[in-house]
Parts: C-alpha cells; structure tokens; sequence
C-alpha cells in the first residue's frame, strides 16, 4: 500500500511536469503573436506614412520642376532681350556685363551699374555732350563770323586796290597808245614834236609815281589791318586768360605799430624795391581810386613770393588787413607793362613839369615807355599792341572824348605854331591808341592807383573818436617831402613772416 501510493505521487507529479511544459510552449506562442502583430502593425503604418511622404514629395518634385521651368524659361527670355542666345553661359554674360559697364558707365555708381539704368545714363551724357557740342559751335560761329568780318574788310580794301590798279593799267594802256601815235607822228616831224614828247614822257612818270603812291598807301592800310587784328586777338587771349581787372597779389600780414606789411609777391614775379601797391578789400574787383584803403611801398624783397612794404597811406576806418588785395597800372606779375606819356606832367601843382618823376615811377615798377608827347608838342616813339596805357597830363586842348576830331588847328596864326604841333601830335598819339585799343587813363588816376603820394599821414588804431587821432611824431618822418625819391629803409631785426 505504502508502494502504491508512492507510484500514484510520481504519477501525479509527472503530469504536471508535462502540463508545465505545454503552457510554457502556450505562453511562448502569444507573446510571439503579439509581438508579431504589433511588428505588423508599426510597418504598416510606416508604409502609410512612406505612401504619403512619396506622394508629398512627387508634389514637391512637381513644383520645383515647373520652378525650374520657369525660370530657365524667364532666363532664355533675358538673355533674348539683353541679345544673347539660348545657349550663352551666365559667366561669359557676367564678363561681358563688366566690360560694358566700365567702357560705358566707368563713372556711374556700382549699385546702379545694370543694363535697365544705363540707356538713361548714356542719354544724359549725350544730351550733356550734345550740349557741350552746340555751345562750342555757337562759339566757333561767333569767331568764324569775326573771322569772315575782318576778311571782308581786308578783301574790300584789296578790291579797291585792284580796281584802282586796273584804272590805272587802263589810263597806261590809253597813255601807251596815245604815245605810240605821237610817236609815228615823231617819224615825221622829229623837232616838231620833241617837246611834246618829252612833256609825254613826264606825264607817265607823273602817272607811274601815284600809282606806286597809291600802292604804297594801301600796303600801309593792310599792314595796319593786320596790326589791328593781332590786338584784338591779343586781347581776346587776355579776356579768355581773364587777366585784366584781377588783383596782383595779397597781403600777407600787417605791422600798424611798426607802420609795415609783409606780402605774398616776391623775386619770382619780377618784383622789384620801391614798387608801390593801392590795397583795396579783401575780394574786390573794381579797383577804382575812391574804393582804395590805402598804399604801400616794397622796401626789400625776402624771397621768391614773399616781400617786406611799408605803409604809405591809410584810412583809420578802413584798416589795412591780412589778405587785402594789392593792385598796380604799373607792376604786373611776370611780364613788364608799357605807358606812353602826353601832356605836361605837372604833380605838385607848381605849373613845372615833372615828367621825369613820372618816368622813374614806372621804370621803379618795372614798367617800360613807348612813346611819349611832351609840353612842346614833340613826339618821340610810337605805340603798339603791347602798351597797355595811355597816360594824358595837362593840356591845352579839351579832352571829354578823347579823340582826333577835337583837336583843330589854326594855321593862320603863326604865334599858335607850337599849339598846332602839339595838337596835332597829341591827335596823332591819341589816335594810335583808339587803333591799337589802348586804355587812356589821366596823371592823377595813374598816380591813385599807384599808391604814390607826397606826403604821409599815420592815423592811430583802435581809437573810440576822432579827438584821439594824433598826427606821426616828426622824427619819424623827417625825410619825407613833397618829392619822389628812391627810399631804401632796412628791414627790422626780430621781425617774421
């Protein structure tokens, strides 16, 4: 019994053993099976989030291919209209894109360097060159009709000429024939007729000595055509150089206490000692005696634009300061000026000529004469296109107009003889400068604006009325009169520039 009941405990626990067995067999099936489905549910679901990120992407595809068609469609385009085929490469358009921009718009701004903005460019430019072009030929017409005016003129005087010559060569041809008659008749009256030949004989030479008058007088008239044209393009190159009327240097820096200036002209434009300058303001333009501010007189020149002046005249209300403009009729930079002289030079009023203080005043500027008509009415020399003025002194002669008609003679009087010399020479002078467009300025203009004077008046600075104006001390001007005279004061030690 006991045996049995022991075979009955294995039996029972064999059984399960193998029970054991199937449900870990059963176990292992479902978790394959879940984890199967599970599996078979993630790709699943993949693939469909796979289908639908490949149609979202063919979308995609789709749109970038139709961009891209547009836009090499939109590129042909351009390249047609900017005249470049189909095939061109965009770098051989970036390289011919720069070379059109600097051979055609080198100046224009790089932000605006495109082929949309440069036909505005390039058609301002032509519009401004097209101007430029109309002015030049406005310009060119202007002195081509000059041109063609003075040609008139010189042809108009030739015609005269030949046809004057051709009178005459027709009156020799008569004369010659005539002469050839009186000579048959000669043949046969020889003593009959040898005073009438002779009488022939010196007619024609009568004739032959006007038509070489006459000849010589026109040769005169073209030579003074070409003389007058020279100067009239002379002073064309003047105007164009816009030389006349500008100022001939500046102040630099000014001593009142010590009555000097320094001045930015030296040996370099020709400036000499003893020059003397009207100061007139800073930017003036009219230099006219009654706009001057006062005088100066170079004492030593320092170098080659700089220079050492004293004070000669000034005006307490209008302070001579740095940068005034300097001005002189007698002293130009770098070249020389020419005068001519008419009348009595009478400058202290004493009724006695000092026409050779007026030539040392301008010789002192370096300044030259050309010609000259003195108290006696004799002329020496003769003006040119180079003298710039004309210098008109005392006379006895009226001289509003200033030109020949009002100068007449009496020839019947013998006690006006000299009257009538100088009248007729100062008429001649005064006509050589309407000729040669010389500007006729008088003694006490030339002197004005010289900056001469016979006497020196020092005004102090800085006062608050008149009442404490003083007069210079005498000491300090004990070598000053009424007459000009070269001066030569040494320049002060401790001074700079």
């Amino acid at each position: 019994m006991g045996g049995s009941a022991v075979r009955i405990v294995r039996g029972t626990i064999m059984a399960t053993r193998e029970n054991q067995g199937l449900q870990i067999g059963l176990i292992v099936c479902v978790l394959v099976i879940v984890v199967l489905m599970v599996l078979f549910f993630f790709a699943q679901k993949a693939k469909e989030e796979a289908a639908v990120e490949k149609v979202q992407m063919q979308d995609r595809l789709n749109t970038a291919e139709a961009g891209t068609r547009r836009a090499n469609d939109d590129l042909t385009k351009m390249k047609a209209m900017i005249g470049y085929p189909q095939e061109a490469e965009l770098k051989d358009i970036e390289t011919q894109h720069k070379t059109d921009m600097t051979m055609f718009a080198e100046n224009w701004p790089e932000e605006n360097r495109n082929y949309r903005e440069l036909p505005g460019y390039l058609i301002g430019r032509l519009m401004d060159s097209s101007k430029s072009v109309r002015d030049t030929q406005v310009q060119v017409e202007r002195m081509r009709n000059e041109r063609d005016k003075a040609r008139a003129e010189e042809e108009q005087a030739t015609t005269q000429y030949e046809d004057k010559s051709a009178e005459t060569a027709e009156e020799m041809a008569v004369r010659s024939e005539t002469f050839k008659e009186d000579r048959q008749r000669m043949t046969r009256e020889n003593q009959k007729y040898a005073t009438d030949v002779q009488k022939e004989r010196k007619e024609r030479q009568r004739v032959e000595d006007e038509k070489n008058v006459e000849i010589a007088k026109n040769e005169d008239d073209i030579r003074n055509l070409d003389t007058t044209n020279k100067k009239l393009q002379t002073d064309i190159d003047l105007l164009k150089n816009e030389k006349i009327g500008i100022a001939d240097g500046n102040v630099a820096w000014v001593n009142h206490r010590e009555r000097l200036a320094y001045l930015d002209v030296g040996s370099e434009d020709g400036l000499r000692p003893l020059v003397t300058f009207s100061v007139f303001d800073r930017g003036e333009k009219n230099f006219q005696p009654e706009r001057k501010k006062g005088a100066l007189e170079v004492i030593q020149v320092l170098g080659a634009h700089r220079a050492l002046a004293r004070i000669l005249e000034i005006d307490a209300s209008r302070v001579i300061l740095p940068r005034d403009v300097l001005y002189s009729t007698a002293w130009d930079r770098g070249r020389q000026l020419h005068f001519a002289l008419a009348g009595k030079m009478d400058i202290d009023g004493d009724d006695k000529t000092d026409r050779e203080m007026i030539r040392e005043i301008i010789s002192m500027n370096g300044g030259v004469i050309d010609a000259e008509v003195d108290e006696d009415g004799n002329q020496t020399g003769e003006l040119s296109f180079e003298t710039r003025f004309l210098i008109i002194g005392d006379t006895t002669i009226r001289l509003s107009e200033w030109t020949p008609d009002d100068f007449e003679e009496n020839d019947d009087d013998s006690t006006n003889a000299v009257a009538n010399a100088f009248a007729g020479n100062l008429s001649e002078i005064i006509g050589q400068a309407q000729q040669y467009s010389v500007q006729r300025i008088s003694m006490e203009e030339f002197l004005d604006l010289m900056g001469w004077q016979g006497s020196v008046t020092t005004k102090r600075l800085g006062v608050i009325d008149r009442t404490q104006e003083i007069k210079p001390s005498t000491e300090d001007f004990t070598n000053e009169s009424e007459e000009f005279r070269e001066r030569s004061p040494a320049l002060l030690e401790g001074d700079s520039f």
